[in-house]
């Protein structure tokens, strides 16, 4: 009982700790966990978070048939996610998701999800983009 304690007073600190925002997903792809971050960055309060299903947030807006398929993965195959990009209407955000079992060799499914809001640097890299194309133009004018 005392290293299940400590495990999982660990597995709080390593979730807390972490600064982008995560989420703890049960076999079932339920949330049985979140850090601030989470709860920050999307603007949500544990009530409508956790035991919810991770495709029921947000009034479905992660209902994504690639990654439930995804998630699925990583549970019966213990594959793993790594930069799954998701461009999405909640704000026009665009999202690379990673996603791993926390103990792959435990019988008890538990997903760590990650998420990584490159909104800004997308915009940033698309302006840059537009800018280099219109200077281009300018010199060709020229």
């Amino acid at each position: 009982m005392q290293s299940a304690l400590l495990e999982g007073s660990l597995t709080h600190a390593i979730v807390e700790t972490i600064a982008e925002p995560l989420l703890v997903l049960d076999g079932g792809l339920r949330v049985v966990g979140a850090n601030a971050a989470f709860y920050r960055h999307f603007n949500v309060e544990p009530a409508e978070t956790l035991d919810h299903t991770v495709f029921s947030l947000g009034n479905g807006q992660w209902n994504i048939a690639s990654l439930r398929r995804l998630l699925e993965d990583v549970l019966s195959d213990n594959n793993k996610i790594c930069q799954f990009r998701v461009e999405h209407v909640f704000g026009k955000r665009v999202m690379l998701l990673n996603a791993n079992r926390m103990r792959p060799e435990a019988e008890e499914n538990t997903i760590l999800l990650a998420f990584n809001d490159i909104t800004e640097s997308e915009r940033l890299r698309f302006e840059l983009e537009g800018q280099r194309d219109f200077a281009n133009k300018l010199i060709d004018s020229i």
